[in-house]
């Protein structure tokens, strides 16, 4: 049942970054849509730093991918219990990516004059 849930975990971690990078590396309409969810008029304008992060956010997803893959199949090898490790890897690396996404959108124009009325309330 450990390999099953390992390798399942991983086939939906593969498919959980193949889906992400679409948009990362096209990212004005997620940031757009997470102006929209935070309630903040506007448009996002920050494009230039936002794609340079959701590269890197790309890259940090795929190497964690590989490395959370790599170590699964090795515990799985020598029979320890495996499951555990998608599930941490996913959790360590869409953290990473959120946080490489959250730099541009705090750096965006309309957030910070947002958050700039907020304070002054």
């Amino acid at each position: 049942m450990d390999r099953v849930a390992a390798l399942a975990l991983l086939a939906y971690g593969l498919w959980n970054v193949m889906t992400s990078i679409g948009q990362f590396l096209n990212p004005a309409t997620l940031m757009d849509m997470m102006l929209q969810a935070v309630g903040i008029s506007g448009s996002f304008s920050n494009y230039d730093q936002a794609k340079t992060w959701g590269i890197v956010a790309c890259v940090a997803l795929i190497v964690g991918w590989l490395a959370t893959a790599a170590w699964t199949v090795l515990r799985l090898r020598r029979g320890r219990l495996a499951w555990w490790v998608p599930v941490l890897g996913g959790a360590v690396f869409v953290t990473l990516a959120t946080i490489c996404m959250m730099v541009p959108f705090f750096s965006d124009p309309a957030v910070v004059s947002f958050l700039n009325g907020q304070l002054k309330k």
